[in-house]
């Protein structure tokens, strides 16, 4: 359709709702939503959303078929820019910087060359492959692989030092500004961190003295 219906829906979030990861350097967390669903499915509401499975999550033997470098996808709001008529995030493109199937540096993460913008953070990076196969009669069938390889955490920057100068009023001292420029080089934590802190919501652990109960 042309036109979607936007229904504003309040959630009152308390900062036990959140769930990290139980390494302070993974900067993920997942905020489980079912109850919200629930109710507004039971008021004759039930919101519209596309989810990804943990199954599109890549298993060892994904990884051996991904090459060095591949085509990827991203989908967010880069400077909070969105579709506000029909309600829809903004997609982008780029490449993988560094191999998936290496741990960048030795952590869970790799690379992506793309248009890192701030408001990027929290993107699902995918990879989408589509193949044209043929049945027995000769007919062409479409069979497409999509795989979340991660989420888009950060990216780097190049630091440039400029002079601000102060025209209006006279003045003998001088201050320095540092500009920084992103460089389209993005650092996506491996899905395989999601997957920790999904099983960590479904069976539970325990963090210090803190347990988080299985749902």
């Amino acid at each position: 359709p042309s036109t979607q219906t936007q229904i504003r829906v309040e959630m009152p979030i308390k900062p036990t709702y959140w769930i990290g990861h139980n390494k302070k350097e993974v900067d993920i967390t997942i905020l489980p939503f079912s109850d919200l669903v629930n109710k507004l499915t039971e008021q004759g509401k039930p919101p519209f959303f596309k989810a990804l499975d943990v199954s599109q999550i890549p298993s060892d033997v994904d990884q051996k078929y991904l090459d060095a470098v591949e085509e990827i996808y991203f989908i967010g709001y880069p400077n909070g820019i969105s579709d506000e008529r029909h309600l829809l995030p903004i997609v982008r493109k780029g490449i993988t910087a560094t191999p998936y199937y290496n741990d960048f540096g030795g952590d869970k993460i790799f690379i992506i060359d793309g248009a890192i913008i701030p408001g990027s953070s929290g993107s699902p990076v995918l990879f989408v492959n589509s193949s044209n196969t043929f049945s027995e009669e000769g007919s062409p069938e479409s069979e497409e692989k999509i795989l979340l390889l991660g989420i888009l955490s950060g990216g780097f920057v190049r630091a440039e030092h400029g002079e601000v100068k102060q025209i209006e009023i006279p003045t003998s001292s001088q201050s320095f500004v540092e500009i920084n420029h992103w460089i389209n080089l993005g650092v996506v934590f491996k899905s395989s961190l999601l997957k920790d802190l999904i099983e960590t919501y479904v069976y539970g652990y325990e963090i210090g003295n803190k347990i988080i109960e299985p749902q």
